[in-house]
């Protein structure tokens, strides 16, 4: 909060909706009262983009309503969520194929093909500083509500 001018994150996004926007971008939801804004910018038509922390999609439900907002506010209003998670990315001149050991089943193997993924280990290049990864790369999943979903989260949490 600016102290001098009594600017609020919340003011200003209340301000920015008083300009009308097609769609807005909220950098990150983290409190109840940024939620209530973007999610009842969004009832009244609104694209709102924002960004929750969480490990997973799925999780972002369950974040927004331990904010505080209501189940079947979040039910009504949510579109999709993508989570993002970045990975090391391998050189191939810097990895050498590998097997698993033991004799569990392979996770990475396809049942109909019942031929595993390979798997490599890096050992590392002059391109990489020895590291055996340069750079990275996005593993996305998405999220996408349809009306069973919706009829869930709109529930609410049920009681064990």
């Amino acid at each position: 909060m600016d102290e001098k001018s009594k600017k609020t994150f919340a003011a200003i996004l209340r301000a920015m909706l008083r300009q009308d926007p097609d769609v807005m971008m909220i950098g990150e939801i983290r409190d109840l009262e940024t939620a209530q804004i973007a999610f009842r910018a969004s009832i009244t038509g609104h694209l709102v983009l924002s960004t929750v922390h969480t490990n997973d999609a799925a999780s972002a439900v369950t974040r927004l309503v331990d904010l505080g907002l209501q189940p079947y506010m979040v039910a009504s209003s949510l579109i999709s969520v993508i989570s993002m998670r970045l990975v090391a990315f391998s050189v191939p001149s810097a990895r050498t194929s590998t097997r698993r050991s033991g004799r569990a089943p392979d996770p990475w193997s396809h049942p109909r093909e019942g031929q595993g993924v390979g798997l490599f280990r890096p050992v590392g290049c002059e391109h990489c500083n020895q590291t055996g990864y340069r750079g990275r790369t996005g593993i996305f999943e998405i999220l996408e509500l349809d009306d069973p979903l919706r009829r869930l989260i709109a529930a609410g949490p049920r009681s064990p």
